[in-house]
């Protein structure tokens, strides 16, 4: 399978635009994220990287925690803080 660059161009900029979504959320009051595990975790792990070059992002980044390890998420895993990273594993039935 191999990927056109308008595709992954398209991917990147719905990474950078969850990442704004995710801080905009937060300012709001919103305070956890709960996210399916399959298809949409490579967005989850793009927005998290673009939310270091995002308005607010850095700062958000340091409120965030996921509070369980996973490889892709070590930057995020913490026991606690104030926006909450909880993923929800799919399976086939």
């Amino acid at each position: 399978m191999s990927i056109k660059p308008d595709e992954l161009k398209g991917f990147l900029t719905g990474c950078i635009e969850a990442g704004k979504a995710l801080v905009e959320l937060a300012s709001r009051g919103y305070d956890c994220l709960l996210r399916p595990c399959r298809g949409a975790f490579p967005v989850l792990v793009g927005a998290i990287e673009a939310l270091k070059s995002v308005e607010g992002g850095e700062e958000f980044l340091e409120s965030f925690y996921a509070p369980y390890p996973h490889p892709m998420l070590e930057g995020v895993h913490r026991k606690s803080g104030d926006f909450r990273l909880l993923i929800c594993p799919l399976r086939r039935m």
